[in-house]
């Protein structure tokens, strides 16, 4: 699967686009917009990974604090490999000229980058991309 929601990520894209001011005219060329999306990466997260070693599907909280602790170096590999399988496409996103912002690796398996929508569309198809979608903006609402 490449892209989770095709058309939703589309669709926000252009209206984006849309919703921006338009291009001086002075002559300037428009530039296009700077989008905030997830990529999410074929593959388990350190957390994942951690509940298969150990063969348990749900761990409480305070049982999760003391075996981190006791395996904290068996989750630093599966951390290290987690990176690894992220390194395609970390360089796929950079060959296509977008930045990434923040690398995940503990709960999920995935990148916060900031792109055009042209980039997002080739980086969608890049492999190990499981799929793209927009980034959520979370407001602190003091």
């Amino acid at each position: 699967m490449r892209l989770a929601r095709p058309l939703l990520l589309t669709t926000l894209f252009i209206s984006t686009a849309l919703w921006l001011p338009p291009a001086m005219t002075s002559g300037e060329p428009a530039v296009e917009p700077v989008l905030s999306a997830y990529v999410g990466i074929e593959g388990p997260s350190v957390f994942q990974r951690f509940q298969a070693l150990i063969g348990e599907r749900s761990l409480p909280a305070t049982r999760t604090e003391r075996l981190a602790a006791e395996h904290a170096s068996t989750l630093r590999l599966l951390e290290r490999s987690v990176e690894a399988g992220q390194s395609g496409v970390v360089a796929a996103v950079e060959q296509n000229g977008a930045r990434v912002i923040s690398r995940y690796t503990t709960s999920v398996n995935g990148l916060l980058i900031h792109a055009t929508a042209a980039q997002l569309a080739a980086i969608a198809t890049a492999p190990g991309v499981a799929y793209v979608e927009p980034a959520l903006i979370v407001t602190p609402a003091l």
